[in-house]
This record gives C-alpha cells, sequence and structure tokens, in this order.
C-alpha cells in the first residue's frame, strides 16, 4: 500500500513502521522536494508533484505511482492530498483509495454566509469527486455524525479510528534524559516556574489569543510565578493571524516562542499542555502527545479535543471562549502538585489504552484486508 502525505508526513513515519511489522507492504508519497529518512530497508519512498493549482496532474501522477510500485491500495492522509486522491480514484477505478479526514478544519467553525459558503463547497467536493473513494477514515466521532447527516454520503463506507496514533517509547516522560529536559527549559526560558505549552501555529483559532487573555486573567488570581508558552511558527495570513505578544501581568510571562524539534523533551518540561482551540481538528497530536508525556490537559470542548481530554479526570475541558474559566483552571492545575500527578497518570493510561501507535496500526491493517 502506498501512503500519501504533505510536508508533514514524516510525522506517521512510525505509523508506517508498525505497518510493517504487521505484515504490510509500505511505501510513502511525499510532495517533490520533500526528504524523508525511514531508516528502514522496508519502507519505500517515493515523490509525487503536489500542486494545488494543478489537481489533475497531480492525481494523474498519484494513480501512475500506485501502479509502478504495485501498490494495491492508495491511503491519502491531510486535507490537499486527500482531495487529490479522490480525483485519482475517479481516473483510476482499478486501484483502492482511503482518505483519513484530518478534522473538518476552519470551514466549520466560521459563523454567517463565508463559513455556510465554505461548507457548502466541502460538501459538494464530498458529493461530487468523493464517490470512488473506498472508506472515509474519522477521527474523531463528531465528524463522522456529520458526514451520515448527508443524505447521499451517509451510503458510503465510513470508519472511526481515532488519530494516528502515539510511539509510547518515544513520548515517555521517564526515558528521556535530563540534558534533553534542560535544553528546552532553556529554550522555553522557565526558569523553575511552573509552565503551561500551547504548541501551533500563532493563530487565533488555536487559542493564542484566548491564552494571553486568561494570563491577565491569571496574574489576578495568584502571586506565583508563572509562565503560558505558545510553541510554533507565526501565521503569515494577517486575517487569521494572532494578534497577541510577549507580555507580562503581575507574577505571569506570557511568551510567544518559535518552533522546537524535540517536542518529548518540550512537554518534559511543561506542566500542562493547553490547547484552546475551535479549529476543528481530527484529534490534536499536541494533546495526544503532551498526554502520553503524563501531562494534564487543558482544552475547549469542541470536536477532537472531547476525545482526548476527559474533565476532571486528566484535565479540564472548557466551554469554547470562556476565558475565566481557563485562567482558573490554569491557576489552579499550575498550584496544585499533587493533581498534576494524578491527571498525568490518567492521560498516560488513556494513550496506552485507546491511542498506542500499534494499536492504531491494527485497525487500519484490519481496514486495509477487508477490502
Amino acid at each position: 500500500m502506498m501512503l500519501v502525505g504533505d510536508k508533514a508526513v514524516g510525522l506517521r513515519l512510525q505509523f508506517a513502521r508498525e505497518l510493517v511489522a504487521l505484515g504490510i507492504r509500505v511505501t510513502i508519497a511525499v510532495p517533490t522536494g520533500v526528504k524523508l529518512v525511514t531508516g528502514d530497508d522496508a519502507i519505500g519512498v517515493v515523490e509525487y508533484p503536489f500542486d494545488p493549482k494543478h489537481p489533475l496532474k497531480t492525481a494523474n501522477a498519484l494513480a501512475q505511482l500506485r501502479r509502478t510500485t504495485n501498490s494495491d491500495i492508495v491511503h491519502a492522509f491531510s486535507t490537499g492530498p486527500a482531495m487529490v486522491s479522490s480525483l485519482a480514484a475517479w481516473r483510476d477505478r482499478s486501484g483502492i483509495y482511503v482518505r483519513t479526514v484530518n478534522g473538518l478544519g476552519r470551514s466549520f467553525t466560521i459563523d454567517g454566509a463565508k463559513g455556510l459558503l465554505m461548507r457548502t463547497l466541502y460538501t459538494g467536493s464530498l458529493l461530487t469527486i468523493d464517490r470512488h473513494i473506498r472508506c472515509s477514515v474519522f477521527q474523531n466521532h463528531d465528524d463522522a455524525k456529520w458526514f451520515s447527516r448527508v443524505p447521499i454520503l451517509r451510503r458510503r463506507r465510513r470508519q472511526v479510528i481515532l488519530g494516528s496514533g502515539v510511539d509510547l517509547n518515544e513520548f515517555d516522560d521517564l526515558t528521556v534524559s535530563a540534558e534533553r529536559v534542560q535544553e528546552a527549559r532553556d529554550f522555553l526560558g522557565t526558569s523553575g516556574r511552573p509552565t503551561a505549552v500551547l504548541v501551533g501555529r500563532h493563530m487565533k483559532t488555536k487559542g493564542v489569543d484566548d491564552l494571553c487573555r486568561a494570563a491577565e486573567l491569571a496574574s489576578k488570581q495568584t502571586s506565583n510565578p508563572m509562565l503560558f508558552a505558545v510553541v510554533g511558527p507565526t501565521e503569515s495570513n494577517a486575517s487569521l493571524a494572532s494578534v497577541s505578544s510577549n507580555a507580562t501581568f503581575g507574577s505571569v510571562e506570557f511568551k510567544l516562542c518559535p518552533s522546537w524539534n524535540d517536542m518529548p523533551a518540550l512537554f518534559a518540561a511543561a506542566t500542562l499542555v493547553v490547547l484552546p482551540t475551535t479549529y476543528r481538528e481530527g484529534i490534536p497530536r499536541v494533546l495526544l502527545e503532551g498526554a502520553a508525556m503524563r501531562r494534564p490537559l487543558i482544552a475547549y470542548d469542541v470536536p477532537g479535543c472531547r476525545e482526548i481530554v476527559i474533565h476532571g479526570e486528566n484535565g479540564a475541558l472548557l466551554v469554547p471562549g470562556d476565558i475565566e474559566r481557563l485562567a482558573n483552571s490554569l491557576v489552579r492545575i499550575m498550584n496544585d502538585v499533587h493533581e498534576q500527578t494524578r491527571m498525568g497518570v490518567c492521560s498516560r493510561k488513556l494513550i496506552e489504552d485507546s491511542f498506542d501507535v500499534r494499536r492504531i496500526a491494527a485497525q487500519y491493517a484490519a481496514l486495509y484486508r477487508s477490502f
């Protein structure tokens, strides 16, 4: 089978390794110019010309790659590759095409006429070019329910598989070296302070501005030093970008940081992981990885997040936009070491029980073999 992704397809490399361990031959298709080192001779890597402006050209290239790699199944992750794979399925009827819906995205969080238009266009595209997709896989139950409410779509095959899984060996706070953790602390500038980390682009819909406002409110509730850090790339689209900047409110510092590659060490350096996002993702990877590292989670009660954050057990799940409760939850958990430990244990157990990459790969392998 051939896995098709965007420039971030390397995040699914361990997933591919687990498929190989289950007896499935895997080739990974990466956009032209993206370098991917698998470290495994059993996993092939090929390039395809991903060009959103010429989707038919990309679709034809994928169909040709399926034949030249002798792949029975093409499985596309991420929005762009999934759409062009739908076109490839239309042109290549002898292949089996599967797409994973990594969340319904920004169009399902925008109100008014613009949001309605975007949702209508998205639904229309599924009704037309998605007809030859053998199965649509959803990463959370809310997205699957939306799909089933559309009369024509509900007759098409669909399945829920929760995320792409987490490598429990890589993401384990008990195995990350003290040197790596100290490097992450120096990068964040924790200075021994309890630290809440939000990982994501500096966007409004990722909750960056809400976290900044929560930092200001938190400073009125505690005199203990705290750091609220946002780690990720800036957003070039001005209409989507956060308007917040570095600020200090009493004893609470709000800080914007660039991207950081060593995610296990970053989460090990944090007290908790926060994601007040309203963007409709499948299941946010940051929450999965943070939970695997035995960290409490704080998020808004939106599709995807509610699959991983269990209110009162491994963190707090809050009404979107409730900045006051966001601040209260941050202060309460960051000031309570016992709660941090208890919630962290619950987070790890949830990952072990439901989100281990080996478990997720086994579910996909069973799906592939059902065709």
